[in-house]
Formats: structure tokens, C-alpha cells, sequence
């Protein structure tokens, strides 16, 4: 939520972010749900985020499809008329893709979005390090309506698609004549084995012998599966022979692929691939098991007159800004609504991190508030003393 929320009625945002989203195992027309936020402000309606990682239809494959959904167990009035903007944003907060304002009425169990919101290949490849940075996508929605503001909400998602990653060196000795090698690669979770991976020669054409490589899943939990093998020179520098994905299911358990370099080629160059009739491969992979983890992180209220002074970026609140007269360029406070302010602080026991134990008991505070007061706080909070680490002061 920042200061364009207000000028633009809107009152709620939630924020959700997509842990390994690259590696999503879901087709054309499967879709990850967020969790449910409630909007109290309009009727305590219930709402989700729906995103199709490969589009919600044929026609958007291409395609990352984006909603947002009234929740069928919503409690409030059938009809819901509400402004809504739906968006990707980077680690900055910058927008990177967004769509409304808009005005809708929604009854339980509809939704509005985009079915092409925005490429695939945008967001995975073309500017990956802006849409996913760690391998994390954060999608925002911020609602808003007609009526009169009061009260500001941001709510914080996180859903985790868990991962399992793997990278090693394997050595196919005698590679002038070998004939099968096999590679087991294990949970870190079970220590039993995953995949198995057959690394074989095959004459596909009259002319030239590839190497295959089979992949064997032996777990009921993987679902979806990357491989990059790349051969290793006799001076470390790898060459990429294979980059390929798989889906596993339970009529799915087994897939084949082709290194890109053929074995012919390979002995040519047997000075440089091929030290003692040894072949090198570097692998990299990952495998998919799945939604991990979705909740609500946090919640984040704020009164109206505190969000005009404030800024809150992604991760919650984040800075003040001080608005300047432009003829006097002297700050302009709001000494009473500074003071409700403060007060509602302490009352409502927000963001407090030190307690003060009296002889009748003890009172949560705020250390940056004594320490304005006092000069002995302020001393005291500065430096390691035991009231600091242990977080209570005695008076």
C-alpha cells in the first residue's frame, strides 16, 4: 500500500508471494489458489488470488492467467461492488505488470482477471532476475471502493512450492566402449534413492551414436523435474548438452533424453573431452513435490490519518514522509493526530520491545520513545547493557 492508494479509494492490498515458481508442475488450465484475505470494510467479504502458471485455457498457454475471486464461503452481501487493480511487482515495490483500476460487481464465486496477463517467456526467461529474483514471484491485489476511508489493511501471503536441488559430477569411464553407467541421485529428506538416471549409447541414425540418457523417478511425490548436463573440458569449462523438463505422474515414471553432441564428436575431440577415455558430465537438477506450504504472514491495519504520513512498501511499513510547505518549507505536523497516534500505539500494545516493571507490574513500551524522554534510556538502549538484552527495565 503507498500514498497512490488513497487518492485512488484504495483501502486494502494484499501482497503474495510464490516461492519456486519456476518450478511449478501445474498444465494448461491448472491453477495455484491463494490463501484467503478478508476484506472487513466491504461486508467482510472473502476473497483469493487465482494464477494459472501456463494460462487458463488453450488460447493463453503462452500465457500466465491472473484473477482474483470472490470466495464461495463468503459470509457477506451477495452483490459487492468494489475497484480493483491486479499487478506483479518487483523487490523495490516497481510495478512490473499491472492492469485497472477497474470497477466490478461481484457476486460469491466470481471472478476478474486476465487470461493473458503476461507472457510466460517474460517472466521465466526474458526478465526472469525482475520477476523472480530469489525464484520468487510476488503478485499484488489492492482493493478499494466509494465510501469514505477510515481504516487502511495490508495483508502478507507466502506460498512455497517445495524443491529439491542437486548438482555433481559424473564420470563415465572407458567411454570408448562403455556400455551403460548408472547414476542414483537421493532425497536429501529419506536418503533413498529418487531418480536414477542411465546414461547409454544409442546408433538413432547410421551414421552416429548419441548418448541417452533415461531417467527412472521412484518416488510417488515427484511431479515435476529439470535437467541441465553440461560435458566438462580438460580446463573446467563446461559445454550444455542437455536442458529439459518432465512431468511425472502415476502413469508417467520414466522419460528419455538425447545429449546434443553425438559420440562420433566426441572422440574427435578426445583431447580435450576425453582425458584417459574418461567423459566428464556436470548435472543439475530439480525436482518439484508440490505445494509446501500457504498462509497468511501478517496484517498490517493502519487508520487513515496515519497512512497519509506513512509508506508501506511489500514488507510492511517502511518510511515516513515528511511533507514540506512550499513557501515557508517548514514541516507541517498534525500535533493532535501525532499524539492519537502515539497513543494508540501504546494502548493497542503495537510494535512494542521492551517491557517496564514497576513495583504493581510490568508495562509493554517503546525503547525509541524513552529513549526521547530520558537521556539515562537513551544511554541504556544504546549500548549492550543487561536491560537491553534481556528487553526489561526495572524502575
Amino acid at each position: 500500500m503507498d500514498c497512490d492508494s488513497i487518492n485512488e479509494n484504495m483501502s486494502f492490498t494484499f501482497t503474495w508471494k510464490i516461492e519456486n515458481f519456476g518450478y511449478s508442475s501445474l498444465k494448461n488450465g491448472e491453477y495455484l489458489l491463494s490463501p484467503v484475505f478478508v476484506v472487513d470494510t466491504m461486508g467482510k467479504s472473502r476473497w483469493r488470488l487465482k494464477l494459472y502458471p501456463k494460462g487458463n485455457n488453450e488460447n493463453t498457454k503462452d500465457f500466465i492467467s491472473f484473477l482474483l475471486i470472490r470466495d464461495i464461503t463468503c459470509s457477506g452481501p451477495w452483490n459487492v461492488d468494489i475497484r480493483h487493480e491486479l499487478s506483479f511487482i518487483g523487490t523495490d515495490d516497481s510495478i512490473l505488470v499491472s492492469t485497472g483500476p477497474f470497477e466490478n460487481t461481484f457476486v460469491k464465486e466470481k471472478s476478474w482477471g486476465y487470461g493473458n496477463f503476461v507472457k510466460r517467456d517474460v517472466v521465466l526467461k526474458v526478465r526472469r532476475k525482475d520477476y523472480l529474483p530469489g525464484n520468487i514471484l510476488t503478485a499484488r491485489c489492492r482493493i478499494g471502493h466509494d465510501n469514505e476511508i477510515t481504516n487502511y489493511e495490508h495483508w502478507f501471503a507466502r506460498t512455497r512450492i517445495g524443491v529439491e536441488w542437486r548438482s555433481f559430477k559424473w564420470n563415465i569411464e572407458q567411454f570408448s566402449s562403455f556400455r551403460s553407467s548408472l547414476c542414483d541421485i537421493h532425497s536429501n529428506s529419506t536418503n533413498q534413492p529418487m531418480v536414477t538416471l542411465k546414461f547409454h549409447p544409442s546408433s538413432e541414425q547410421a551414421s552416429e551414436t548419441f548418448i541417452r540418457v533415461d531417467v527412472y523417478a521412484h518416488e510417488y511425490w515427484l511431479n515435476f523435474s529439470t535437467f541441465r548436463i553440461h560435458f566438462i573440458d580438460i580446463s573446467g569449462k563446461g559445454t550444455e548438452c542437455l536442458n529439459n523438463e518432465i512431468l511425472f505422474n502415476e502413469c508417467n515414471t520414466t522419460a528419455s533424453f538425447a545429449l546434443t553432441t553425438s559420440k562420433e564428436e566426441l572422440m574427435k575431440n578426445r583431447n580435450r573431452y576425453l582425458p584417459n577415455d574418461v567423459l566428464q558430465l556436470y548435472c543439475e537438477c530439480a525436482f518439484s513435490s508440490g505445494i509446501r506450504m500457504a498462509k497468511i504472514e501478517k496484517i498490517v491495519s493502519l487508520c487513515s490519518s496515519w497512512v497519509q504520513e506513512e509508506n508501506l512498501s511489500s514488507d510492511g511499513l517502511k518510511s515516513k514522509k515528511i511533507r514540506l510547505d512550499s513557501d515557508s518549507k517548514k514541516i507541517r505536523l498534525d500535533s493532535k493526530n501525532l499524539y492519537e497516534n502515539l497513543e494508540a500505539l501504546y494502548k493497542e500494545n503495537l510494535f512494542c520491545n521492551m517491557k517496564l516493571k514497576t513495583k504493581t507490574g510490568s508495562f509493554p513500551v517503546h525503547n525509541y520513545i524513552l529513549s526521547a524522554r530520558s537521556p539515562v534510556f537513551k544511554a541504556m538502549f544504546t549500548y549492550d547493557t543487561k536491560e537491553k538484552k534481556q528487553r526489561m527495565c526495572k524502575h
